[in-house]
């Protein structure tokens, strides 16, 4: 269907306030016209007033009072489209009029049109926290629900004027921002020039017009799936891609720091449902410029007319946040990266350039017929990188160093380690160019003929390059310009020396770069690959040697191929988890050169790649790797070293490979010593995967079902939690429920072995109650049980001021268990 005749009837509502009745004025309204007797309490909307109506029998409805700008017929519109979508089953709940005495939808009180609408049950989505990428692909699949449950639907007032039609935005904007200051409407010009653009008819049906996380409820007190979709004020025919546009757009509010990342999950979210056509793709990104202008003027213009309405006051300033964040995005990327996310090819322009760029004669911007010109590996993962090189100007001097007549070149298309530190949002770190590390003054020439589009000393030379019926924009960045704007310079003609200040820290270089655009930057995020590299062609033919990084390995992601061959209960920490490709001191890096802070690795203790450690795991690989019944002195000399930081009368150890084998070895020690199988333990331990370990789980996440499970010879005592526990910091008073478990032990023939964390590690590392191990250990030893510290995630130096966390209680345990910080997560533990 293509677009229908426009009509020249301007929008209206620009200069009407919000209804202001009094919750006394609805009471009797509804009391007047539906005979129910309610309770009601405002829950706020931009335009019309909404209140809950709750009825002493629990039953729940919405009172609204319409806005002065809508028609009876308008209202019937919006009670018919409810009535239809509810009808086609879209998978969610949807509000229908309640008619009231008179038979009728649409009541006329207080001066204003006046309905009651069913109640939908749920929690508004804007009111459940960060809505990740889940939440904003459900939005963007009950788009396409939505679209597809109206596509039928018709109405004599579909086709009004109705300034939320985003077909509109050009004269919503130009009507609302016309008494605004000049700085204003200058911002909004430039934004719609980039929005407005000639294209192919889209395709037109009725839509909802307002899928967004106001409008949508959740069954969950957390961000989960919508199961309600409410206020069908919008309801207009227009564009049908008009609809997710508009669900990216509200969504954007709650991630301002990655708007392109949520319009591409709300286009993949609505793909998976119902694919948009090229032309829609074309269109998103420049609709979601348009759509963001017009809310931000609306709500300039509606908090005026309503300076109290406080919903008003935080869409004014969320709106303006929305328009500043989609501002900075580049077209050509997010056009690009939209069509990717759709299902299409990302940019048939770039393709077209790159096609042409290989075929072209080029001149090579350095003079490389003197020298060898060497492709080094600069990524997240390259070798050349070891103690955090990326990070410090000398560092990366040095990783770049090649062979006495060589020259450097740095890689288009590979993804490099940020060197800054972590962040709220994804880092630029995929690199669209070609570094030629060229001396200091090193001439640099233009590749192909064109014009100078820009220059500056220690910046950059831009050239904007005929190539057939297209343009080639070639950026030769950290050069001293020889050229001024406006020249027109022929292949093989100086343009500029290597700066000998480079931008960044990276040494003297010549970035290379093409681009389907002018401006774009040298470096694009890596989830956008697809996207960057097709509108910043591969620039190796205008350097003269193959500089492309080889693309990420394996045709499967990295969670698929893991799940493909590991077993399932070796889980993973997150449900979108990062693929960590390095690490250093107290950072993991990912696949896409993301630093994150590691604050939840329980193995590594000292950090990661730690010089000392590499330097002594590379010199103990290099002289002797064998096992441990041989006689060899180093093994001696560690157990001594570790006797040493062991209170009397711990003086004995037993090496092994890992946390469950330490424990399991020392339960098997406890029997031994006592002739006895019984083992007290705590609640919501977790002590390995070993079977012997296994029955001491009691956690409700590794063993859900433990209370039918447990054995007979395990008896549980209660947690010491000094903040979830029932005696709050009072450790004597829990104490007392492991002399009670020890009693029940003793019909058994008594317990081997009390067992514990010092410190609750598997609870998140909660010191335990004061005063608590000390009355503990005291029962178990009365008893003839033996006491187990399991030290594998809090001891071996993880506690402060003390290397195990048995010392901060005061106690010293028959048997210590150890691992994981034991080899700074190499597999090294002992008893």
């Amino acid at each position: 269907m293509t677009d229908p005749a426009s009509t020249d009837v301007p929008p209206r509502g620009f200069e009407l306030p919000n209804p202001q009745l009094t919750a006394e004025q609805a009471q009797a309204v509804v009391r007047t016209h539906w005979g129910l007797e309610v309770i009601v309490d405002e829950v706020g909307s931009t335009q019309d007033q909404n209140f809950r109506a709750t009825c002493g029998d629990g039953r729940r409805f919405v009172l609204k009072v319409a806005s002065p700008l809508w028609s009876r017929a308008e209202l019937d519109l919006q009670d018919a489209a409810m009535r239809h979508l509810a009808a086609r089953g879209i998978g969610v709940d949807v509000p229908v009029a309640v008619p009231a005495l008179d038979g009728t939808d649409v009541v006329a009180a207080e001066g204003h049109l006046v309905r009651l609408l069913s109640w939908v049950d749920g929690t508004p989505l804007w009111q459940v926290g960060r809505l990740g990428p889940e939440s904003r692909r459900a939005l963007g699949r009950l788009a396409a629900c939505s679209a597809r449950g109206l596509a039928d639907f018709e109405h004599p007032e579909l086709d009004r004027a109705l300034q939320w039609d985003t077909r509109r935005a050009a004269e919503v904007v130009e009507a609302l921002a016309r008494d605004e200051p000049a700085a204003t409407r200058a911002q909004l010009a430039a934004v719609m020039a980039r929005a407005v653009r000639p294209g192919p008819a889209l395709p037109v049906q009725p839509i909802h017009c307002d899928v967004t996380d106001l409008n949508t409820v959740t069954a969950a007190r957390r961000p989960g799936p919508p199961t309600g979709l409410l206020d069908f004020g919008d309801v207009v025919r227009t564009w049908r891609v008009c609809e997710p546009v508009h669900t990216a757009v509200a969504l954007i509010g709650h991630d301002l720091d990655d708007p392109l990342g949520v319009v591409l999950d709300v286009v993949a979210g609505h793909h998976a449902e119902a694919p948009l056509e090229a032309a829609e793709l074309d269109a998103f990104w420049p609709l979601v410029l348009a759509r963001a202008a017009v809310c931000a003027i609306h709500s300039t213009r509606q908090a005026r007319l309503s300076p109290h309405n406080a919903l008003i006051a935080r869409a004014l300033e969320a709106d303006w946040a929305i328009l500043e964040a989609v501002e900075r995005v580049p077209d050509a990327v997010a056009v690009a990266a939209v069509r990717v996310a759709g299902g299409a090819r990302p940019s048939p322009a770039g393709e077209a350039l790159a096609d042409r760029l290989g075929r072209a004669t080029c001149v090579p911007v350095v003079d490389l017929a003197e020298v060898t010109p060497v492709p080094i590996d600069l990524s997240v993962g390259s070798e050349r990188f070891a103690f955090g090189e990326w990070r410090s100007a000398e560092g990366l001097a040095a990783a770049a160093a090649v062979g006495e007549g060589d020259v450097a070149v740095g890689r288009w298309g590979e993804v490099r380690p940020a060197p800054g530190a972590p962040g709220r949002t994804a880092p630029a770190t995929l690199h669209l160019g070609v570094d030629v590390f060229a001396a200091a003054g090193t001439r640099v020439c233009a590749p192909l003929g064109g014009d100078v589009v820009q220059a500056a000393e220690a910046g950059a030379v831009a050239l904007a390059c005929p190539l057939g019926d297209a343009v080639l924009h070639v950026r030769l960045g950290s050069v001293d310009a020889d050229v001024a704007p406006g020249d027109r310079v022929a292949a093989g003609a100086a343009v500029g020396r290597v700066a000998g200040t480079a931008q960044g820290l990276l040494p003297p270089h010549v970035h290379v770069q093409c681009g389907v655009a002018e401006g774009l930057p040298g470096l694009g995020r890596a989830r956008e690959r697809e996207a960057w590299l097709a509108i910043c062609p591969d620039p190796s033919p205008l350097v003269g040697v193959p500089a492309t990084a080889p693309a990420p390995p394996g045709d499967l992601p990295q969670r698929a191929r893991r799940a493909a061959v590991l077993g399932a209960p070796q889980r993973l920490y997150f449900r979108e988890p990062p693929e960590v490709v390095r690490g250093w001191r107290h950072l993991l890096y990912d696949a896409d050169g993301r630093p994150y802070v590691d604050a939840i690795n329980n193995v590594a203790v000292i950090g990661h790649s730690h010089p000392a450690v590499a330097d002594a795991a590379a010199r103990g690989f290099r002289l002797l790797n064998t096992n441990s019944r041989f006689l060899y002195g180093v093994m001696t000399e560690y157990a001594e070293r570790l006797v040493a930081l062991l209170p009397d009368p711990l003086d004995t150890v037993f090496l092994v490979n890992s946390g469950s084998e330490a424990v399991d070895l020392a339960l098997r020690l406890a029997r031994a010593a006592t002739g006895r199988r019984d083992l007290v333990s705590l609640e919501g331990a977790y002590h390995g995967w070993t079977t012997a370990t296994d029955e001491l789980c009691t956690n409700a996440v590794d063993r859900p079902n433990w209370r039918d499970e447990l054995p007979p010879h395990v008896h549980v005592a209660e947690q010491p939690d000094p903040y979830r526990g029932r005696f709050g910091d009072d450790g004597p008073a829990y104490a007392a429920s492991v002399a009670a478990a020890l009693k029940a032990a003793d019909a058994r023939g008594g317990a081997a072995a009390f067992v514990a964390e010092p410190l609750l590690g598997n609870q998140g590392g909660i010191a335990v109650a004061s005063g608590y191990l000390p009355v503990a250990y005291a029962h178990a030893r009365a008893a003839g049980a033996l006491c187990i510290a399991d030290e594998v995630q809090v001891g071996y130096g993880r506690t402060g001021d003390s290397f195990w966390a048995f010392e901060h209680e005061g106690v010293v345990p028959d048997i210590v268990c150890v691992a994981k910080a034991t080899g700074n997560g190499h597999p090294v533990g002992a008893v």
